[in-house]
């Protein structure tokens, strides 16, 4: 069976990336500044194979 699919990256500068848990209060979110590095070493860019699915925007 062949199921087709599309991707639709996101992306944000680092600063950017610090900027929102350090900006949030109140809420039930357990992200901090040390769950996003953790979720950095493990980004891996897209390959050639996955950037031809790649919705443009």
């Amino acid at each position: 069976m062949c199921v087709s699919f599309n991707i639709l990256p996101t992306d944000a500068p680092a600063a950017e990336l610090r900027r929102r848990p350090a900006a949030r209060s109140g809420d039930a979110s357990e992200a901090n500044i040390a769950v996003l590095d953790k979720q950095l070493t493990w980004f891996e860019p897209l390959d050639e194979e996955e950037r031809s699915c790649v919705i443009a925007t």
